[in-house]
């Protein structure tokens, strides 16, 4: 199955297109960063500006053409934007559904290195760990909401593959 996750961050927006196979990653087709800057300006305003929405849009209507050229059987979106103690209402949506998702259980086998968008560190203690569940996942000295939130969109790519 081909894949695309689209990550909305506070600073950049990211693509993966993969090839997944019994939720496992066989390869990457196109990985892309842009600096967009969702983020900017929103302690000032206490919201995002227009202008960083445009950034984020424009970028977005330029991955969502690349992910229609390489025929992705699925999108995956993950909004995190997040600024120091402000959360967009869509940071607000995914860590409450990150909230109910904790009982999630994590398959024996599953490769944690193999997950691109974790760190090495972090991808180590896991496989050291070995969490059966997301919310054990969490829980981890030094794995991060984010981690946890990759790792959740790569477990929902494993149930559909």
């Amino acid at each position: 199955m081909r894949v695309a996750v689209v990550d909305i961050g506070t600073n950049s927006t990211r693509l993966l297109v993969a090839e997944v196979a019994d939720g496992r990653l066989i390869g990457e087709l196109a990985r892309e960063t842009e600096i967009t800057r969702l983020g900017e300006g929103v302690d000032g305003a206490g919201r995002l500006s227009p202008a960083a929405m445009a950034r984020v849009r424009d970028t977005s209507g330029r991955y969502r053409d690349r992910i229609d050229r390489l025929h992705a059987d699925r999108v995956v979106a993950q909004y995190l934007a997040v600024h120091g103690n402000k959360f967009t209402d869509d940071a607000e949506r995914q860590i409450e559904r990150l909230k109910h998702s904790g009982g999630r259980q994590i398959p024996n086998d599953f490769e944690f290195r193999s997950i691109p968008g974790i760190s090495r560190e972090v991808g180590e203690k896991l496989e050291r760990v070995r969490p059966g569940t997301l919310g054990q996942a969490g829980r981890i000295p030094g794995v991060t909401p984010a981690a946890v939130a990759i790792l959740d969109v790569y477990l929902s790519l494993a149930s559909v593959s």
